[in-house]
Protein backbone atom coordinates (compact mmCIF):
# COMPACT_ATOMS: atom_id res chain seq x y z
CA UNK A 1 0.00 0.00 0.00
CA UNK A 2 1.01 3.83 -0.73
CA UNK A 3 0.06 6.29 1.85
CA UNK A 4 1.14 8.93 2.94
CA UNK A 5 2.37 11.30 -0.16
CA UNK A 6 2.78 14.51 1.31
CA UNK A 7 0.53 17.11 -0.86
CA UNK A 8 -0.70 14.72 -3.40
CA UNK A 9 -3.92 12.21 -3.67
CA UNK A 10 -3.20 8.33 -4.89
CA UNK A 11 -5.69 6.45 -6.34
CA UNK A 12 -4.77 2.68 -6.88
CA UNK A 13 -5.66 -0.01 -9.35
CA UNK A 14 -7.53 2.26 -11.71
CA UNK A 15 -8.84 0.19 -14.85
CA UNK A 16 -9.27 2.06 -17.86
CA UNK A 17 -11.43 1.69 -21.04
CA UNK A 18 -8.77 -0.32 -23.32
CA UNK A 19 -11.02 0.08 -27.01
CA UNK A 20 -7.89 -1.87 -29.48
CA UNK A 21 -8.86 -4.75 -26.79
CA UNK A 22 -12.63 -4.12 -26.21
CA UNK A 23 -11.35 -4.38 -22.66
CA UNK A 24 -9.35 -2.12 -19.77
CA UNK A 25 -5.75 -1.50 -18.73
CA UNK A 26 -4.89 -1.50 -15.29
CA UNK A 27 -2.96 1.72 -13.74
CA UNK A 28 -1.31 0.23 -10.29
CA UNK A 29 -1.00 4.11 -9.08
CA UNK A 30 -1.95 7.62 -9.75
CA UNK A 31 -0.85 10.40 -8.15
CA UNK A 32 -2.81 13.75 -8.30
CA UNK A 33 -0.93 16.91 -7.60
CA UNK A 34 -1.60 20.34 -8.28
CA UNK A 35 0.07 20.37 -11.19
CA UNK A 36 0.52 17.07 -12.63
CA UNK A 37 -0.94 13.79 -12.93
CA UNK A 38 1.81 10.42 -12.18
CA UNK A 39 1.08 7.24 -13.73
CA UNK A 40 2.98 5.07 -12.32
CA UNK A 41 3.70 0.90 -12.97
CA UNK A 42 4.89 -1.02 -10.24
CA UNK A 43 7.59 -3.71 -10.94
CA UNK A 44 8.34 -6.00 -7.57
CA UNK A 45 10.71 -7.77 -9.63
CA UNK A 46 13.77 -9.50 -7.83
CA UNK A 47 17.21 -10.77 -10.10
CA UNK A 48 19.07 -8.97 -13.22
CA UNK A 49 16.42 -7.15 -15.69
CA UNK A 50 17.83 -7.01 -19.60
CA UNK A 51 16.50 -5.17 -22.71
CA UNK A 52 16.14 -7.62 -25.63
CA UNK A 53 16.83 -6.63 -29.49
CA UNK A 54 13.17 -6.37 -29.79
CA UNK A 55 12.79 -3.81 -27.00
CA UNK A 56 11.55 -5.94 -24.61
CA UNK A 57 12.31 -6.24 -20.58
CA UNK A 58 13.12 -9.43 -19.60
CA UNK A 59 13.83 -10.21 -15.91
CA UNK A 60 16.32 -12.86 -15.07
CA UNK A 61 15.74 -14.21 -11.58
CA UNK A 62 18.06 -15.94 -9.46
CA UNK A 63 16.80 -19.14 -9.81
CA UNK A 64 17.63 -18.88 -13.91
CA UNK A 65 14.35 -19.11 -14.91
CA UNK A 66 12.80 -15.76 -16.84
CA UNK A 67 10.16 -13.88 -17.46
CA UNK A 68 9.58 -11.17 -20.82
CA UNK A 69 7.28 -8.23 -20.92
CA UNK A 70 6.89 -5.58 -23.83
CA UNK A 71 8.93 -2.00 -22.97
CA UNK A 72 7.70 -1.25 -19.40
CA UNK A 73 8.04 2.19 -20.41
CA UNK A 74 6.22 2.78 -23.56
CA UNK A 75 3.50 0.47 -21.91
CA UNK A 76 3.45 2.67 -19.26
CA UNK A 77 3.29 6.01 -21.57
CA UNK A 78 0.43 3.85 -23.42
CA UNK A 79 -1.51 3.74 -20.31
CA UNK A 80 -1.12 7.06 -19.78
CA UNK A 81 -2.66 8.33 -23.11
CA UNK A 82 -6.02 5.86 -22.13
CA UNK A 83 -6.04 7.53 -18.86
CA UNK A 84 -5.51 11.04 -20.49
CA UNK A 85 -8.27 10.01 -22.83
CA UNK A 86 -10.93 9.05 -20.27
CA UNK A 87 -10.49 11.84 -18.67
CA UNK A 88 -11.27 13.74 -21.64
CA UNK A 89 -14.33 12.00 -22.45
CA UNK A 90 -15.55 12.98 -18.85
CA UNK A 91 -14.59 16.55 -19.43
CA UNK A 92 -11.95 17.66 -18.39
CA UNK A 93 -8.95 18.82 -21.36
CA UNK A 94 -5.87 18.34 -19.93
CA UNK A 95 -2.84 21.11 -20.62
CA UNK A 96 0.32 19.52 -22.40
CA UNK A 97 2.39 17.29 -20.69
CA UNK A 98 0.19 17.42 -17.64
CA UNK A 99 0.26 13.55 -17.48
CA UNK A 100 3.19 11.92 -16.51
CA UNK A 101 4.50 8.15 -16.26
CA UNK A 102 6.97 6.15 -14.23
CA UNK A 103 8.48 2.91 -13.99
CA UNK A 104 8.78 2.32 -10.33
CA UNK A 105 10.95 -1.21 -9.38
CA UNK A 106 10.05 -1.54 -6.21
CA UNK A 107 12.12 -4.36 -4.68
CA UNK A 108 15.73 -3.34 -3.79
CA UNK A 109 16.85 -6.65 -4.69
CA UNK A 110 16.26 -5.40 -8.43
CA UNK A 111 19.28 -4.87 -10.66
CA UNK A 112 18.64 -3.05 -14.07
CA UNK A 113 21.42 -2.85 -16.66
CA UNK A 114 22.35 0.83 -16.90
CA UNK A 115 19.83 1.07 -20.49
CA UNK A 116 17.51 0.68 -18.41
CA UNK A 117 18.10 2.20 -15.21
CA UNK A 118 19.76 5.98 -16.93
CA UNK A 119 15.92 6.17 -18.92
CA UNK A 120 14.38 8.74 -16.65
CA UNK A 121 11.07 7.18 -16.64
CA UNK A 122 12.67 4.74 -14.62
CA UNK A 123 12.94 4.86 -10.77
CA UNK A 124 14.06 2.24 -8.53
CA UNK A 125 13.91 1.63 -4.86
CA UNK A 126 16.34 4.15 -3.51
CA UNK A 127 14.91 6.61 -5.97
CA UNK A 128 11.16 6.35 -5.17
CA UNK A 129 11.71 8.73 -2.13
CA UNK A 130 13.54 11.25 -3.84
CA UNK A 131 11.10 11.47 -6.47
CA UNK A 132 8.34 11.88 -3.97
CA UNK A 133 10.15 15.07 -1.99
CA UNK A 134 11.51 16.94 -5.38
CA UNK A 135 9.03 16.25 -8.00
CA UNK A 136 5.77 15.57 -5.89
CA UNK A 137 5.51 17.07 -2.64
CA UNK A 138 7.09 20.74 -3.23
CA UNK A 139 5.74 21.75 -6.39
CA UNK A 140 2.34 20.30 -4.75
CA UNK A 141 3.14 22.61 -1.80
CA UNK A 142 3.79 25.67 -3.52
CA UNK A 143 0.78 25.37 -6.14
CA UNK A 144 -1.37 25.09 -3.13
CA UNK A 145 -0.15 28.47 -2.37
CA UNK A 146 -0.97 30.04 -5.34
CA UNK A 147 -4.21 27.98 -4.72
CA UNK A 148 -5.08 29.69 -1.63
CA UNK A 149 -4.20 33.32 -3.08
CA UNK A 150 -6.14 32.61 -6.37
CA UNK A 151 -9.17 30.99 -5.04
CA UNK A 152 -10.32 27.34 -5.62
CA UNK A 153 -8.87 25.40 -8.10
CA UNK A 154 -11.82 23.62 -10.23
CA UNK A 155 -9.74 21.57 -12.79
CA UNK A 156 -7.98 19.78 -9.10
CA UNK A 157 -11.60 19.33 -7.97
CA UNK A 158 -12.95 17.70 -11.16
CA UNK A 159 -9.82 15.60 -11.63
CA UNK A 160 -10.29 14.51 -7.99
CA UNK A 161 -13.78 13.73 -8.70
CA UNK A 162 -12.98 12.08 -11.69
CA UNK A 163 -10.04 9.69 -10.53
CA UNK A 164 -11.82 9.06 -7.12
CA UNK A 165 -14.90 7.16 -9.25
CA UNK A 166 -12.35 5.71 -12.05
CA UNK A 167 -12.99 2.06 -12.56
CA UNK A 168 -11.43 -0.24 -10.86
CA UNK A 169 -11.60 -3.59 -8.92
CA UNK A 170 -14.39 -5.33 -7.07
CA UNK A 171 -13.73 -6.35 -3.71
CA UNK A 172 -15.69 -8.88 -1.80
CA UNK A 173 -15.25 -8.55 1.60
CA UNK A 174 -15.46 -11.76 3.55
CA UNK A 175 -16.40 -12.82 6.83
CA UNK A 176 -13.34 -13.73 8.73
CA UNK A 177 -11.20 -11.31 7.24
CA UNK A 178 -11.15 -12.43 3.53
CA UNK A 179 -10.74 -10.68 0.50
CA UNK A 180 -11.35 -11.52 -3.07
CA UNK A 181 -10.59 -9.06 -5.86
CA UNK A 182 -12.28 -9.43 -9.24
CA UNK A 183 -14.93 -8.28 -11.24
CA UNK A 184 -18.57 -8.99 -9.60
CA UNK A 185 -20.66 -10.58 -12.46
CA UNK A 186 -24.13 -11.62 -10.53
CA UNK A 187 -25.60 -12.72 -7.30
CA UNK A 188 -27.50 -15.93 -7.04
CA UNK A 189 -30.70 -15.56 -4.73
CA UNK A 190 -34.39 -15.61 -5.36
CA UNK A 191 -36.66 -13.29 -7.41
CA UNK A 192 -37.26 -10.77 -5.21
CA UNK A 193 -33.55 -10.97 -4.02
CA UNK A 194 -31.90 -10.26 -7.58
CA UNK A 195 -34.87 -7.04 -8.21
CA UNK A 196 -33.32 -5.36 -5.33
CA UNK A 197 -29.94 -5.95 -6.38
CA UNK A 198 -30.84 -4.92 -9.92
CA UNK A 199 -32.10 -1.38 -8.94
CA UNK A 200 -28.82 -0.38 -7.48
CA UNK A 201 -26.70 0.81 -10.13
CA UNK A 202 -22.94 1.09 -10.42
CA UNK A 203 -23.32 4.67 -11.47
CA UNK A 204 -24.51 6.45 -8.49
CA UNK A 205 -23.09 3.87 -5.91
CA UNK A 206 -19.87 2.65 -4.83
CA UNK A 207 -20.84 0.43 -2.13
CA UNK A 208 -23.01 -2.44 -1.43
CA UNK A 209 -23.59 -5.03 1.13
CA UNK A 210 -25.38 -8.46 0.45
CA UNK A 211 -26.71 -9.81 4.00
CA UNK A 212 -27.37 -14.07 3.88
CA UNK A 213 -29.09 -15.40 6.34
CA UNK A 214 -28.43 -18.94 7.95
CA UNK A 215 -31.57 -20.79 6.11
CA UNK A 216 -33.80 -22.34 9.20
CA UNK A 217 -34.54 -17.98 9.84
CA UNK A 218 -34.85 -17.71 5.57
CA UNK A 219 -38.46 -17.80 5.79
CA UNK A 220 -38.84 -15.88 8.92
CA UNK A 221 -36.79 -12.54 7.76
CA UNK A 222 -35.65 -13.40 4.39
CA UNK A 223 -32.38 -14.25 2.46
CA UNK A 224 -31.04 -11.03 1.61
CA UNK A 225 -30.54 -7.23 2.91
CA UNK A 226 -28.85 -4.81 0.49
CA UNK A 227 -27.66 -1.64 1.79
CA UNK A 228 -25.76 1.21 -0.76
CA UNK A 229 -23.35 4.17 -0.22
CA UNK A 230 -24.36 7.12 -2.97
CA UNK A 231 -21.43 8.14 -4.85
CA UNK A 232 -22.40 11.84 -3.90
CA UNK A 233 -21.42 11.27 -0.69
CA UNK A 234 -17.64 10.81 0.42
CA UNK A 235 -16.88 7.59 2.00
CA UNK A 236 -14.74 9.45 5.28
CA UNK A 237 -18.77 10.84 5.62
CA UNK A 238 -19.87 7.36 5.38
CA UNK A 239 -17.34 6.03 8.17
CA UNK A 240 -18.19 8.77 10.48
CA UNK A 241 -22.19 7.77 9.95
CA UNK A 242 -24.53 6.30 12.18
CA UNK A 243 -25.26 3.95 9.48
CA UNK A 244 -21.80 2.42 9.87
CA UNK A 245 -22.91 1.21 13.47
CA UNK A 246 -26.13 0.01 12.43
CA UNK A 247 -24.27 -1.87 9.69
CA UNK A 248 -21.58 -3.58 12.53
CA UNK A 249 -24.62 -4.50 14.38
CA UNK A 250 -26.33 -6.23 11.80
CA UNK A 251 -22.59 -7.99 10.66
CA UNK A 252 -22.35 -9.23 14.50
CA UNK A 253 -25.78 -10.61 14.85
CA UNK A 254 -25.43 -12.49 10.79
CA UNK A 255 -23.65 -14.13 8.29
CA UNK A 256 -22.73 -11.83 5.61
CA UNK A 257 -21.13 -11.48 2.51
CA UNK A 258 -20.22 -7.29 2.33
CA UNK A 259 -19.26 -6.22 -1.84
CA UNK A 260 -17.51 -2.93 -1.61
CA UNK A 261 -17.48 -1.25 -5.08
CA UNK A 262 -14.47 0.93 -4.59
CA UNK A 263 -15.89 4.04 -6.84
CA UNK A 264 -16.58 2.27 -9.78
CA UNK A 265 -18.05 4.41 -12.90
CA UNK A 266 -19.40 2.01 -15.22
Amino acid sequence: RFQGVSGALVFQSLRVPDSERKGRREIDLVILTKKKIYVIEVKNWAGTVKIQRDGSWCQIRRNGTTHTLPDVVEDTKFRASLLEAYIARRGVKLPTDFIDYKVFLINPDCSPVDEILYQPEVLTSEQWQSFLDQEVSQESWFRSILTTLNGKDTTHEQLKYILSTAPTWDKLYLEGGGIAVGDFMYFRGRPEDMLALQNVKRSNTCYIEMQHVRSWLRNTIGTLWIGFLPLSISLEDFLASSFLGFVDRVSRANSFISLWQDFYLG
